[in-house]
């Protein structure tokens, strides 16, 4: 269980930088649209495509330690 919780902090100060790293992506990306060199389309599909690999890669961040923290007692059921 301890081991769990250690995993689970280092996969979320991993994301966290991504996180950060695509949050500050984002903000120049508006930046840009309110200076007009952008188009307002293009930004509401970035920012839901980033949204949606945030979701998905933290999900896939917690489940692998899951099955990495869990896995020897799965494997013995």
């Amino acid at each position: 269980m301890i081991y769990f919780f250690n995993s689970l902090a280092a996969v979320t100060v991993k994301s966290s930088r991504l996180v950060f790293l695509l949050v500050m992506l984002e903000f120049f990306v508006l930046s840009l649209i309110m200076l007009g060199v952008m188009n307002l389309d293009f930004v509401m599909y970035f920012f839901t495509l980033t949204m949606s690999v945030i979701s998905s890669v933290t999900g896939l961040l917690v489940l692998l330690v899951i099955l990495k923290s869990y896995g020897e007692d799965l494997l013995i059921l």
